[in-house]
C-alpha cells in the first residue's frame, strides 16, 4: 500500500474510521504536552514508524526523530518524504539483533503505535527490553483491542461496510471466543491481529517498564468498557548508561 493510500484510508476525513485511528495521536499529543511542557525539544524513537506518519501527526516537531520499521518499502517512503530533514533518520530493522547493533542515542520518548501486535511472539519481549534500554523518559504504546464486545462490533462493521478489504478469517467458534475474551481459544496469526491479547501484551511490557497509566481509546471510559484500542504510558525500569551518537 502506498503512503498516500495508507494515510488517506485511515487518517483523512471526518468518518468513523479516521476518528478512531487519529485517536491514538490525539492521546499521544496530550500526554507529551503534559510530560514535556517545560522541555523545549525532545528526541523521539518511533518504533514501527511505517512511512513516518508520526512526524506529520505529532503536534510539535521533535528535535531528533529516528524512525524504525520492518518493511523496506515503508522506510523508502519515509526517506523520500522526509529524507532532507537534518534531524530525521530512518532505518529498516527486521530482528532484535539488527536493532541491538544499530547506533542509537538514548531518547526522551519511545513510541510504538499499533506495532507490538505485529511482532512475532518470540520477539516481543526482546524488542521491549531493547526499547527500555534506549528510553530515558517516557514510552508510549498503543495496541488494538481484539477481544470482547469491541472486537465483535468492529468485525461486523468491517464485514458490512468494507467487504472488499482483506479481513483475517474467523470461524464462528473463534468469533464467539474472541467476543467473550477467551483468547486462548483463538489461534494467533503471526504478524496480524487475530488472536492478539492486549492484556498479555501489557504483562510483557511490565517486565521492562513501569506502567504509569493505561487508557482506553478513543474515549477513556472505565475499565471493562468498550474500547477500539488500548494506550499505555510507561517509564523504563532500567536503561543503558552509554549514549551513542546518531
Amino acid at each position: 500500500m502506498t503512503q498516500s493510500l495508507y494515510y488517506e484510508r485511515l487518517f483523512v476525513g471526518k468518518g468513523l474510521r479516521s476518528y478512531l485511528h487519529n485517536a491514538r495521536f490525539h492521546w499521544l499529543n496530550r500526554q507529551l504536552k503534559k510530560s514535556y511542557e517545560r522541555q523545549q525539544t525532545i528526541s523521539v524513537l518511533d518504533f514501527g514508524c511505517h512511512d513516518a506518519i508520526g512526524l506529520q501527526l505529532l503536534a510539535s516537531p521533535p528535535g531528533l526523530y529516528v524512525g524504525v520499521d520492518y518493511a523496506h518499502e515503508a522506510i523508502a517512503l519515509a526517506r523520500a518524504r522526509y529524507g532532507d530533514l537534518p534531524n530525521a533518520r530512518f532505518e529498516c530493522c527486521q530482528t532484535p539483533a539488527q536493532f541491538s547493533a544499530m547506533s542509537f542515542p538514548v531518547f526522551d520518548v519511545v513510541m510504538a503505535l499499533e506495532t507490538l501486535e505485529h511482532l512475532h511472539p518470540d520477539e516481543l519481549e526482546p524488542y521491549l527490553e531493547l526499547l527500555s534500554n534506549r528510553c530515558c523518559g517516557h514510552a508510549y504504546f498503543t495496541v488494538p483491542n481484539e477481544q470482547g464486545l469491541s472486537f465483535a462490533a468492529k468485525y461486523v462493521f468491517q464485514k458490512l461496510f468494507h467487504p472488499a478489504e482483506q479481513i483475517e478469517p474467523y470461524t464462528l467458534k473463534e468469533y464467539f471466543s474472541a467476543s467473550c475474551g477467551q483468547m486462548n481459544r483463538v489461534p494467533r496469526i503471526v504478524g496480524g491481529h487475530k488472536g492478539f491479547s492486549w492484556r498479555h501484551c501489557v504483562k510483557s511490557i511490565e517486565k521492562f517498564f513501569s506502567i504509569i497509566a493505561t487508557h482506553r481509546l478513543p474515549i477513556n471510559l472505565p475499565p471493562g468498557s468498550p474500547a477500539f484500542g488500548i494506550a499505555i504510558q510507561a517509564k523504563p525500569k532500567t536503561r543503558l548508561i552509554e549514549n551513542h551518537n546518531v
